[in-house]
């Protein structure tokens, strides 16, 4: 074996021990949902429920590996499983990364560069949880290293396999689709006289696989029992991330978008860091021109793609949900252009001189980042597992909570069944008007003792304001909530973990008789 493939393998291993040993206690919502999905998948023997519309890849990928890892034992619960997987994911992804950049800079370069990506907050910290973003990094570093190669010799071929990529990348989260728009006209403007051929290549390889498992997953049965149309089911992941959690514009919440940026980068980014992102950026996009300026078209085209990915992607995502999680994948084009400006901006220089600075922002970003990380391995720091799990305690087997499902409790809506296994009642979701008369059935049946065992939580019977919330959110009249809930008669029963109280909801005792 060469020497080369011997330090690559290392590096791989490197990574995959890091991550392993840094996995989280601080389950994200999305990715306690997929467990949940998961387990409910494997109930059923059915694909349906893992069918996401944002990113089709991950789920069904981690239903398999769930499948696949039945054997070492039911104590190893399905969450720990996938983040097994997802610590095995970003190793290959730090060592992809590694691959692309050494083909277009000097390894040190390349190295220092892919440990900065690999230890920036938002990589390490989905990385270590159970979250489609690992695979989803992996995808667009396959599209951008088929990009680079038909750049370079724009053919067919070449441009279908750049269409196949973008495809694979697309389908590991919908948003990536952007990239394919902006390569497919790179290439077209980079093949004047095969521009058609190039064109239908890339266009056909592309339609042919994101259409055949998209077509597949609308004509399919919508996972989760979601109420929604089939195309509605595709076009309601985009509507919901726009009125969940959007910002606006970025000159309406310039400074919100900047803040969650930096913090992609650092755990607790400091504001000189927000302050300085755009500049630092555009600095990096200029520098990268100024850089490859004559130095062949290889660097230059790198860093073009480079800059309209980036564009394309902070465009998109400040107007839609800039969130830490979505920068991931916008730090690998980002990695391309900080190692060609390091690597041409500095060619005078030995290859042990290009790396410093990106080994000096990898250093950095371990001494700011491992803390925050060594914090959220302690199951301790996570209040809402602590709850969960003395909320199962407390409670029957085939017993329901009644939560509100508003922030900031909005994670027992996926702890609650997936940690606590109990059913969880979702007043957010049973107040709308398509399920109210359910939700009368079921409060009456627990008014009459004919329910499974019902509890409440204090974050709902507790707290006045989120009641009005509630209320307001599905325009129910004021104090309608109040009442609905005080006619189930809450008995106050003990603390659980973190000083939440347990109430058991049910029949009113009778009033004693006038005789």
């Amino acid at each position: 074996m060469k020497r080369s493939s011997v330090l690559v393998a290392a590096w791989g291993l490197g990574w995959a021990l890091l991550y392993l040993g840094t996995l989280t206690s601080r389950y994200a919502y999305d990715g306690v949902a997929y467990c949940g999905e998961i387990v409910l998948a494997l109930s059923q023997g059915s694909l349906r429920e893992v069918i996401h519309p944002g990113h089709l890849l991950f789920p069904p990928l981690a239903l398999l590996w769930v499948r696949l890892t039945g054997g070492l034992g039911a104590d190893l619960a399905v969450h720990v499983r996938l983040q097994v997987l997802q610590a095995l994911l970003g190793a290959a992804t730090t060592t992809a990364l590694l691959l692309l950049l050494r083909r277009r800079v000097a390894a040190p370069v390349a190295a220092a560069v892919s440990a900065a990506v690999g230890l920036t907050y938002a990589f390490w910290r989905y990385t270590t949880d159970v979250e489609a973003y690992s695979v989803a990094a992996l995808t667009v570093i396959v599209a951008l290293a088929a990009t680079l190669r038909a750049a370079d010799q724009p053919t067919p071929t070449n441009a279908a396999a750049a269409g196949f990529a973008c495809a694979l990348a697309t389908l590991g989260h919908l948003t990536h689709g952007l990239f394919a728009v902006v390569t497919g006209l790179l290439l077209l403007l980079w093949a004047p006289h095969r521009r058609l051929r190039v064109g239908l290549a890339f266009s056909a390889a592309y339609i042919a696989l994101t259409g055949g498992v998209l077509g597949a997953a609308v004509l399919g049965p919508p996972g989760g029992g979601r109420p929604e149309g089939r195309l509605g089911f595709l076009l309601g992941y985009m509507q919901a991330g726009s009125r969940e959690q959007a910002f606006g514009w970025p000159w309406r919440q310039l400074s919100a978008s900047l803040s969650t940026v930096a913090h992609a980068f650092a755990a607790s980014a400091p504001q000189w860091l927000v302050l300085l992102i755009a500049p630092l950026v555009v600095g990096l996009a200029a520098g990268a021109v100024a850089a490859t300026r004559g130095n062949g078209h290889g660097q230059r085209r790198a860093a073009v793609i480079a800059i309209t990915w980036l564009v394309a992607h902070a465009l998109f995502y400040f107007a839609w949900e800039c969130n830490e999680k979505y920068w991931i994948t916008a730090m690998l084009p980002g990695a391309l252009l900080l190692a060609v400006v390091s690597d041409a901006g500095l060619r005078r220089l030995a290859s042990g001189w290009r790396a410093a600075p990106a080994t000096a922002i990898a250093g950095a970003l371990l001494v700011a980042n491992l803390p925050t990380i060594r914090h959220d391995m302690e199951p301790a720091n996570n209040q809402f597992l602590q709850l969960t799990e003395s909320l199962r305690a407390a409670t029957p087997v085939g017993s329901q909570v009644v939560v509100s499902g508003l922030d900031p409790w909005r994670e027992l809506k996926v702890y609650v069944p997936y940690f606590a296994q109990r059913t969880p009642v979702i007043l957010d979701f049973r107040l709308t008007p398509a399920n109210r008369g359910e939700l009368s059935t079921l409060f009456a049946r627990i008014a009459s003792g004919t329910a499974p065992p019902t509890y409440a939580l204090g974050e709902l019977l507790e707290s006045a304001p989120l009641r009005t919330q509630l209320e307001a959110r599905h325009g129910l009249a004021p104090g309608s909530l109040s009442l609905r809930l005080r006619a189930l008669c809450p008995r106050p029963l003990h603390l659980l973990a973190g000083g939440e109280r347990l109430y058991l909801l049910g029949t009113c005792p009778t009033p004693p008789s006038d005789r």
